[in-house]
């Protein structure tokens, strides 16, 4: 998995690529996020557009970020999932599906 993170001058993006979303690169993507929520963006975008499989803990990981950063006054918005995407479907089933909230599709 490729993590790559791009700021400008109002959002911190956090761009997900690669291998699946799960366990096993929860280390590498909750290091990121918390340097997210140090940081002094308004916002974090999370990019999910080359993101195939996520898991639960995947998923528990993006629902802590957006409450971490709501209580701090800031948000987070995804990109990169159209509504159609498996990872939606998959969130649902784990009753997770807020950890999806805000997010977009990506332009293309």
């Amino acid at each position: 998995m490729s993590v790559i993170v791009m700021n400008d001058s109002e959002n911190l993006t956090i761009r997900v690529a690669g291998r699946p979303a799960t366990v096993a690169e929860i280390d590498e993507l909750g290091d990121d996020f918390r340097s997210a929520i140090a940081g002094g963006s308004l916002g974090v975008v999370v990019d999910l557009s080359e993101v195939g499989k996520l898991d639960v803990t995947f998923l528990q990981l993006l629902v802590s970020l957006r409450a971490t950063l709501a209580r701090a006054g800031r948000s987070l918005s995804c990109r990169g999932l159209s509504p159609d995407h498996p990872a939606r479907r998959q969130a649902a089933a784990l009753g997770l599906s807020a950890a999806f909230d805000g997010c977009e599709e990506s332009p293309r």
